[in-house]
């Protein structure tokens, strides 16, 4: 005889989410009796700017459950197992090689000192979007996008130490109207 599958316990996670959401509504709400009671503005402005924030911790803890409720509830992906370069064939290979050589050519010359991206993991994004894309859509797509579809995936390091870009200076009018005689073109004259 079979027996019923026991319920599973609780996640500890879960119950401390659900407990801190409870708390922070408790404080949102009573913050929010006190900002109503307020006799002052001043009173009034500390106490709403206290009860924003105990609001936006409650809906935060409140989103942080309800994700990890979504996924539990997921069912998990398999995994694919990893591809080595040297398993494609020779023409998909050599077009990684050109993609990833451009995007690290990118990457090198916008990256700040120390924060380039990994060449290893460009090859692997790169033979991902092969499978994905199949070898025909993957040869036929030019380098550039491929580059950037990778660097995409793996996460471009962003730079930080560019000054932002200034403005296009207008040019500057000097003169309007006709030119005085001194300034205009000699004429030529024909006798």
């Amino acid at each position: 005889m079979a027996t019923p599958a026991a319920p599973s316990a609780p996640d500890p996670d879960e119950l401390m989410l659900a407990r801190l959401a409870e708390m922070d509504m408790a404080a949102a709400v009573e913050a929010h009796a006190r900002m109503m009671a307020a006799e002052t503005a001043d009173e009034f402005n500390d106490l709403g700017r206290t009860y924003q924030r105990m609001a936006r911790s409650a809906r935060q803890s409140i989103a942080l459950k309800a994700r990890l409720k979504r996924e539990r509830e997921q069912p998990a992906r398999p995994e694919r197992p990893p591809l080595s370069h040297d398993c494609l064939p020779a023409r998909v290979r050599n077009h990684i090689d050109r993609a990833s050589a451009l995007a690290l050519r990118f990457t090198e010359r916008d990256a700040p000192e120390g924060t380039g991206i990994d060449e290893i993991d460009l090859v692997d994004a790169l033979i991902a979007i092969a499978v994905d894309d199949g070898e025909a859509a993957f040869l036929g797509r030019p380098t550039e996008s491929l580059a950037a579809e990778a660097l995409r995936l793996v996460g471009r390091p962003r730079r930080t130490d560019r000054p932002p870009p200034r403005p296009d200076p207008k040019p500057t009018v000097l003169w309007r109207g006709p030119l005085p005689p001194s300034l205009r073109p000699p004429r030529n004259s024909s006798a």
